[in-house]
């Protein structure tokens, strides 16, 4: 007796692999946007509480730009002077 698989055997495997990554595909693809989603999050956060913190030291009015069409956020220094309201 041989040892060894047949080709129909290797076929009904190759297949059966094909099938289970086309059904978990798609929740793959929605882990990396989650995952990217978070990132963009934290990035935000951390530019903001930096932003935060140096204005105040430096007294001055910082602007936190976001375009979440593009994934883009930046910081602008506004030329307006910071006031107190209580």
């Amino acid at each position: 007796m041989k040892k060894g698989f047949t080709l129909i055997e290797l076929l009904v495997i190759a297949a059966i692999i094909a099938i289970l990554v086309s059904v978990s595909l798609p929740q793959v693809r929605k882990t990396l946007d989650n995952f990217q989603t978070e990132a963009f999050v934290k990035d935000i956060f951390y530019l903001s509480r930096y932003v935060q913190g140096t204005a105040a030291g430096e007294s001055k009015v910082y602007c936190l730009n976001i375009n979440k069409v593009n994934g883009e956020f930046w910081v602008i220094l506004t030329k307006k002077k910071m006031s107190l309201r209580l």
